[in-house]
């Protein structure tokens, strides 16, 4: 691992010892769910996306400033990209020691499964806010919940024994099925984690109708599922034991509206285009992309710093840009 200092001495250390870097290979997606996209029309930008070797230098270079040790690949959608077991090939070589995660809807996942795991990728997230078909069909607008329970099952018979299934928390789509969500993370092996919707972007029309807050949905699940007490957190996750029957599982509650964690959070967020955000809750964005194709390390690494000095500064509201163009 290089040390800033030694690849860059104009450059003084940063207050994060390391960071978690979610990095956007797409913004484009194929569904449209109602808190991240509009019902019509198409959210993504006109412009290409960064190459992969773009990609991959850009990393190398957030790398040599601050460490980075864990990557989530994201999107949009991050396997719409032809070249994304590559992408995931080139970030284990680039950083041997990451974890390295994505996030998927899971529509797509039968298909490259194995691959991803073999170009060494670490874990999954697959995105599934309700298991009842309707629901899903509405939620998504017209997606099919089969496809992500077989890109679920794909990824268990993959060997990704890191799993889990994110749900957005909504009253009238997954609220009545907290429970069954549950039992179809844990038949596939994978930890389900629910996760409070954000007054941004899309969400922000649906926030005041739809708001189930994550101390609620945990006293839904203790309802039908033995509470047994907290399980320490992971990451931003507040985690919770149940028991049902014989058999004792851990819940993940990820609480940015009801409990903020910006205190805590180390994450930057670099989407499809070369921008770097410090802060779902910042309005501001650095564009890297000149830097880079200029060649231009020193004013790259100045880019970068000017995000990490501005980290625990977010804006006091939440920003109206839609989840889909920078990256869950």
């Amino acid at each position: 691992m290089c040390c800033a200092s030694a690849a860059f001495p104009w450059f003084e250390t940063p207050m994060l010892k390391s960071i978690y870097l979610r990095l956007s290979i797409t913004d484009r997606c194929n569904l449209r769910c109602a808190y991240c996209r509009p019902a019509s029309g198409d959210a993504c930008s006109s412009e290409e996306p960064l190459s992969s070797d773009e990609i991959l230098r850009l990393v190398a270079a957030t790398h040599e400033v601050v460490p980075v040790r864990k990557v989530r690949i994201t999107g949009g959608e991050p396997l719409l990209r032809r070249d994304v077991v590559d992408i995931v090939r080139g970030l284990r070589a680039l950083l041997p020691a990451a974890t390295l995660a994505m996030t998927t809807n899971g529509t797509r996942m039968g298909t490259v499964a194995k691959s991803l795991r073999d170009a060494g990728l670490d874990a999954v997230n697959i995105s599934l806010d309700t298991p009842d078909a309707r629901s899903f069909s509405e939620v998504t607008r017209g997606g099919r919940v089969g496809d992500v329970l077989q890109g679920l099952a794909a990824a268990r018979d993959a060997g990704f024994d890191r799993l889990k299934v994110n749900a957005v928390l909504m009253q009238s789509y997954g609220g009545d099925h907290l429970a069954d969500l549950v039992r179809v993370a844990l038949a596939h092996g994978a930890e389900p984690r629910f996760i409070e919707l954000m007054p941004s972007g899309e969400g922000r029309h649906l926030f005041d109708r739809e708001r189930l807050g994550a101390s609620d949905a945990l006293d839904r699940l203790a309802r039908v599922f033995r509470y047994e007490g907290p399980a320490g957190r992971s990451g931003t996750a507040e985690r919770h034991r149940f028991r049902d029957g014989d058999r004792i599982f851990v819940v993940g509650f990820i609480s940015p509206v009801s409990m903020p964690f910006c205190d805590r959070c180390d994450r930057l967020r670099l989407d499809s285009h070369g921008a770097m955000w410090g802060c779902l809750r910042q309005s501001g964005k650095v564009d890297l992309v000149g830097a880079l194709r200029g060649g231009d390390l020193k004013a790259l690494a100045e880019l970068l710093t000017a995000v990490l000095t501005h980290k625990r500064a977010p804006d006091t509201g939440w920003a109206p840009r839609r989840m889909v163009a920078i990256g869950g």
